[in-house]
């Protein structure tokens, strides 16, 4: 057990004033260290991030010991910042990105949602037909379809002129008709 001095002292001098014989403590020793040569497996999962340690080798073994620790990263590396898709802690501009303002223009956000009108237009022909819900206005407040009781089946659909109602795969853009 490692004691501070100062406690040691403290404690020995209430023993020899009640007579008894001192504690003795040891000096101890100076740390020392070796430089050690690891493979390439065994230094990225000494790595101090779990995210960089785990996307190497023995993944399932890194985040499960882990999560068992409550370990949390940092991200102040490079590799963990492009497993999570974050703009890396690099280069001279970096700081100047982190600190810019962005502007949106209001004409390029017209043409963004002018763009996705059309590609809903050609991807869905039946929201561009009046009526397509069943009303004339196309505002979707058409009565309800009338409910048939069990065992009886509702007739086949027919569109305007009387005839059978077009394919599904017409309707939605998928090209000709249920007869082709």
């Amino acid at each position: 057990t490692i004691v501070p001095k100062e406690a040691l002292e403290e404690v020995n001098s209430q023993i020899e004033a009640l007579s008894g014989t001192p504690a003795k403590g040891t000096r101890p020793k100076p740390a020392t260290a070796s430089t050690q040569l690891l493979g390439i497996t065994k230094a990225s999962v000494q790595s101090q991030s779990f995210i960089s340690a785990a996307s190497f080798q023995e993944t399932t073994k890194v985040l499960t010991e882990a999560a068992l620790a409550g370990k949390v990263d940092q991200l102040v590396g490079l590799k963990e910042n492009v497993i999570l898709g974050h703009l890396i802690p690099a280069g001279t501009g970096f700081r100047s990105f982190q600190e810019s303002e962005v502007r949106y223009r209001p004409e390029a956000l017209q043409a963004m949602a002018a763009q996705t009108e059309r590609a809903l237009e050609t991807s869905f022909p039946l929201l561009r037909e009046s009526g397509g819900n069943g009303s004339e206005d196309g505002n979707g407040t058409a009565p309800p379809a009338d409910a048939t009781s069990e065992g009886e089946s509702a007739p086949a659909p027919t569109d305007d002129l009387g005839g059978p109602s077009q394919s599904l795969d017409s309707l939605l853009g998928g090209g000709g008709t249920a007869d082709e």
